[in-house]
Parts: C-alpha cells; structure tokens; sequence
C-alpha cells in the first residue's frame, strides 16, 4: 500500500535542504540504476537536474541503495505534487538508457506506487522497455496522421502506407519531384509555396513515411513546488 500524502497542515512546502537532497538522490539512483548501477550520461543527469531543483551538489556514486518503501517514507511529509516530480525526474533517468531494461522499468514503477503516483509517463516508459513502437502510432492516429484518405496526398507517394513507420522504398517520380527543389529560385522566401519545406529526397530507399510527419514532443515541468 502506497504511503499517503500528509494532510495540509503536516505537508513540507521548503525547498529540500542538504540532507534531503542527497536522499533524493539515493531515490534516483536505486530507482533508474540497472544491474550495474547508473551510466555515465545518467550519473550527470541525476546530478544536473538535483542541483538545479535543490541547489545542492550530490555526488550520484556516494548514497547507498534505497528500497521504495523506504523512499517513500522518507517522503511521508511531501505532497502528491512534489512527489510525481521525483517520479518525473527517474523517468527522465530511465527514457535515457536504450534499450531501457525491463528490471529498471520495473523498479521506478514500484517507486511510483509506494509513492501514490500515477503517472502516465510511467506507463509510456513501461512501454518502451517491452519494445514497444505502438504508442507512436496510437500518437498518429489520433492527430489523423493515419487517416487513409489522407495519406497520398499528405506524402505524396504513389502508393498508400499502411504502417506509422512503411516506407516507400523506389518511388521514382517522388524522388525527381522532390530533387527537382535544388533547381529553384535562390530568392524564394520561408513562407513562399514553392520553398522547400524539408531537407533530403524521398522517393528513394526508406526516404518516405508516415513517421516523417511533423510533430510536436511533450514535456515534462520537474520544477519542485514552491511555499
């Protein structure tokens, strides 16, 4: 069972000091740690993001491992608010390793829970450890990227693409629509019609898919709640 959020009058609204930081960082790193502990580009993340949040530099390397009971005991008096960005901060430690482990997947999961955080970026990472790309075409298919009457004359391939990620591998008149744009006028503006839009020449071997549509990431705001 998860620890509860304190009620309104226990809750901690400070910024964490020297001692919680460096548990915090204990969290992270027994939370996003595969089986041979942090890599590198996790270490500096971890500390980056920790100063940056606490003011305080930890050294990732020097805490020893925290179970996720035992973290969220320690945060027994932090609302619900600070805790989901801790869990957004070792979801961030965990969408760096690729492939993600399944066991990393795991343990931030169970973080999460002992934390009463439900996250969807949890989920999301859960995904992409089990090596799922299905997520993305889900993303595509609600922007109506996957619409099939929609898709000719979006990419302009001679042929339909079934897949978020099919390619057209020889389309022939594609590929000369697409170099003849080198030919054009150099005093063409940004926002003049015939302006080439995007770099490279599809057409030609796995030049052309739906994943090549334009879109937009989201982010993720892992700033600590001020008093």
């Amino acid at each position: 069972m998860a620890v509860a959020p304190p009620a309104d009058e226990r809750t901690l609204l400070t910024a964490p000091d020297a001692a919680e930081a460096a548990f915090l960082m204990r969290g992270f790193g027994s939370a996003a740690g595969g089986q041979g502990g942090l890599t590198e580009i996790q270490r500096l993340l971890f500390e980056a993001v920790t100063r940056a949040l606490t003011g305080h530099r930890v050294d990732a390397t020097a805490g020893a491992a925290v179970t996720a009971r035992e973290f969220a005991e320690g945060l027994a008096r932090r609302n619900l608010a600070f805790r989901t960005r801790i869990v957004q901060v070792m979801v961030l430690g965990e969408l760096v390793l690729s492939p993600i482990p399944e066991d990393v997947s795991e343990q931030v999961a169970a973080f999460a829970d002992e934390l009463g955080v439900a996250d969807d970026l949890v989920s999301v990472a859960r995904s992409f450890a089990l090596g799922s790309l299905g997520m993305a075409a889900v993303d595509f298919e609600r922007n109506d990227y996957l619409d099939g009457t929609a898709q000719g004359a979006a990419l302009h391939t001679s042929q339909a693409l079934v897949q978020a990620w099919d390619a057209v591998p020889d389309d022939p008149g594609l590929a000369a629509r697409w170099a003849s744009l080198a030919h054009l006028d150099r005093s063409c503006s940004p926002s003049d019609s015939r302006a080439p839009r995007r770099t490279g020449v599809r057409g030609r071997t796995g030049g052309a898919s739906l994943g090549s549509r334009p879109w937009s990431p989201h982010t993720v705001m892992t700033t600590f709640p001020r008093a």
